[in-house]
């Protein structure tokens, strides 16, 4: 394991069981959700449309940028071996 990556590591091993009982939950509700919420609060059906889709276009921007320029970096190596 790279060095650099193991503090993020030891991060998230403490943290994700404190994100996991951050909502234990409520008298009543065991372990069901339904969407009955959002469908009363509008803007939180909406965030909840919206943030996957832009979530996806970043990925797929990154994705673009990070492929355009190993392809970059490629022909690069390519004219220097010549």
């Amino acid at each position: 394991m790279h060095p650099k990556r193991v503090p993020g590591l030891i991060l998230t091993v403490l943290v994700l069981p404190a994100s996991v009982l951050a909502h234990p939950g409520h008298d009543g509700h065991e372990l069901t959700w339904d969407f009955g919420t959002e469908l009363g609060h509008q803007l939180a059906t909406l965030s909840l449309l919206i943030a996957p889709l832009v979530i996806g276009v970043w990925f797929a921007v990154g994705l673009k940028r990070s492929r355009s320029k190993l392809a970059r970096v490629a022909s690069e190596t390519r004219e220097r071996r010549r």
